[in-house]
């Protein structure tokens, strides 16, 4: 929200399972293996302006007890 506020786009990226894209971060920022990175989220100027896409699906969510 607020960075919407202040004209700014968002993006969650997921980096956690894959163990490629695990290593890779943690090289890039220099983190120890006691830490494991689970996603990084992109701030930037967008192109263009789009709504959210709404990914959660109701029917795919199954509650245990």
């Amino acid at each position: 929200m607020q960075a919407a506020e202040l004209g700014l786009g968002t993006c969650w990226c997921g980096i956690y399972p894959k163990e490629g894209k695990v290593s890779a971060f943690r090289s890039l920022f220099e983190l120890p293996d006691t830490i494991v990175p689970f996603c990084v989220i992109a701030v930037g100027v967008p192109a263009e302006e789009i709504g959210s896409r709404g990914f959660y699906g109701e029917t795919k969510v199954k509650w245990v007890k």
